[in-house]
């Protein structure tokens, strides 16, 4: 039924046994729509006469359960049209599951034997069944959040843990498998059956103070389930440094990719702090652009880094602010700000994304287009570039358990079937002898040698997309590659720039497709505009499809 094909059309629908309707849809409010219009379908049946049992664990759809721990049931009586039933009904277990306890609505199993598990429900003659997937002994523990920043002692965090293992398989624990040990100054409370809350203890921490008004603390919560255990480290506020002096210039060079630009010392922002000007000129190309103040001394930051904050006077373009920086290993990457659609002064935010290897070093301040269609000139300032960071934590050691399937030194000449990977070569046409092509070619070069029984292309072959770049990319495969090897060139971003798939296709084919490699079936998807189903949800049946054919195998 097609009621709204704008997505205005807010859907309830009441599940069998559920209490109430619930929104099904995604309606373009976000929430459901307070009209007083309205299309009712309902049930006359009666309500009160019992007609079914229902059966389903207490955490939505957890229907796995790791050897010896718990999953918690619940059972119902529905009525004939289908709303739940106050019932006294017994449970039973069998196959890879023991009933551990249980009364007339509830009950709780555990995991006994690897394999498959079912309870049951009975009440006045009917019976519901739930099949449970009993996994192995938990080798490892994986929690919601590797790490916790409460920003003061009002403040808590909600967190559940998962076990996996030792073939990788992962289940959702419930809190009453889980024993619970804080340091001094942080309290941890049951949320619910799969969730904890992490706080700051008042009565030791800032004696029930915001401790905004005292300095940041870190402890460690210790999470032990059987003979494995994890820990979260834990603060409890945050401190601001500034990061860059901008009243000297002289500190500073600039850089650019297919633009240009300039930067001046500025007028003070606001709250008087000194600012420098930036203007740059994203007009003269389509692919992605950028212009960029370098600290000549890269900035190494103290402790924890949660997020930057700098003051921004926009100038409306829409111009993307980044803050590129690197880690200790070396790893390069960027911390996003909101995109510049504002006039004048305002703070824009960077937060850095959780796992991100510290303490960070900032190298530049990156003013980015990837908008094909846009061009323009832009004159923004910036100003008070401060970093936010959390007290370094007395973080133990956790060994990391190693999948055999995963190698980082050593050989996988032994293993029955080979596929290799390269991608990010970006490589243009203009330069056919840069580095870039050298790079490609040297790892096509590896690959032929090592004869994998696939090679697949994972996008960003070339950098700038245009008819020019495929054409060397179909010389440098046929100049470099093995024939008789099969490959996959799977489009990335750069394989459109913001364009449309078509140069691709003129010189690749298909973005998509499906290939068996031995027993191993494998799906291409085109994600290069950044979605599987930007225009209609062809891609996603496909993937369906293919899922729904090995799964009948």
């Amino acid at each position: 039924v097609n009621l709204d094909g704008g997505g205005s059309t807010t859907m309830l629908a009441r599940t069998a046994g559920a209490d109430a309707p619930a929104l099904q849809n995604d309606p373009s409010d976000g929430k459901q729509r307070t009209v007083a219009n309205a299309l009712v379908f309902y049930s006359d049946a009666p309500a009160e006469q019992l007609a079914d049992a229902q059966i389903e664990p207490e955490l939505d759809g957890q229907t796995t359960v790791l050897k010896g721990l718990s999953r918690s049931m619940k059972g119902t009586g529905l009525g004939k049209n289908l709303e739940p039933i106050a019932s006294s009904g017994t449970f039973s277990a069998d196959g890879g599951v023991k009933l551990a306890d249980s009364d007339e609505s509830n009950a709780r199993v555990t995991g006994e034997t690897t394999g498959k598990g079912r309870v049951s429900y009975a009440v006045d003659g009917h019976t519901a069944r739930q099949d449970l997937d009993v996994l192995g002994e938990p080798v490892g523990l994986w929690p919601s959040a590797r790490s916790i920043n409460l920003e003061d002692a009002q403040d808590s965090q909600t967190v559940s843990l998962t076990g996996f293992d030792s073939e990788g398989r992962r289940s959702l624990i419930e809190t009453g498998d889980i024993e619970v040990d804080a340091d001094e100054g942080l309290r941890v409370d049951t949320d619910s059956l799969g969730e904890l809350v992490v706080s700051a203890d008042s009565s030791t921490a800032g004696k029930g103070k915001d401790s905004r008004d005292d300095e940041p603390t870190s402890g460690n919560v210790k999470l032990t389930v059987g003979d494995v255990t994890t820990t979260i480290p834990v603060t409890v506020g945050t401190e601001t440094t500034e990061v860059l002096d901008f009243s000297d210039t002289s500190a500073f060079t600039d850089g650019h990719d297919r633009a240009t630009g300039s930067f001046t010392a500025g007028e003070p922002s606001p709250d008087g702090k000194p600012s420098i000007d930036l203007t740059y000129d994203f007009s003269t190309s389509s692919a992605t652009r950028g212009y960029y103040l370098i600290p000549k001394e890269p900035v190494k930051l103290e402790g924890n880094t949660v997020a930057f904050e700098m003051m921004v006077r926009g100038d409306g373009t829409g111009a993307w602010p980044r803050l590129q920086v690197s880690t200790p290993d070396g790893t390069v990457t960027n911390i996003d700000g909101d995109h510049i659609t504002f006039d004048g002064w305002q703070k824009v935010r960077f937060t850095v994304p959780e796992g991100l290897s510290q303490p960070l070093t900032l190298e530049r301040i990156r003013m980015m287009e990837t908008r094909s269609a846009e061009k323009y000139k832009g004159d923004i300032s910036i100003s008070d570039l401060q970093a936010i960071s959390t007290p370094e934590t007395d973080d133990p050691a956790t060994s990391a358990r190693h999948d055999p399937a995963l190698l980082t030194t050593g050989t996988v000449a032994d293993r029955p079937q080979n596929i290799a990977v390269m991608s990010d070569a970006q490589f243009v046409a203009t330069d056919p002898d840069s580095e870039a092509v050298k790079g490609a070619r040297r790892t096509l070069k590896e690959i032929r040698e090592a004869k994998p029984d696939l090679l697949v292309i994972n996008g960003d072959l070339v950098d700038e997309a245009s008819p020019e770049d495929f054409e060397l990319a179909k010389k440098i495969i046929d100049e470099e590659w093995d024939e008789s090897i099969p490959y996959i060139y799977v489009p990335g971003n750069h394989e459109i720039m913001g364009g449309e798939i078509d140069n691709f296709e003129a010189a690749f084919g298909s973005p998509t497709g499906e290939r068996t490699v031995g027993r191993t079936k494998i799906v291409t998807l085109n994600s290069s505009d950044g979605t599987l189903n930007g225009s209609d949800d062809s891609q996603l049946n496909m993937l369906e499809d293919a899922l729904g054919e090995v799964a009948e195998r």
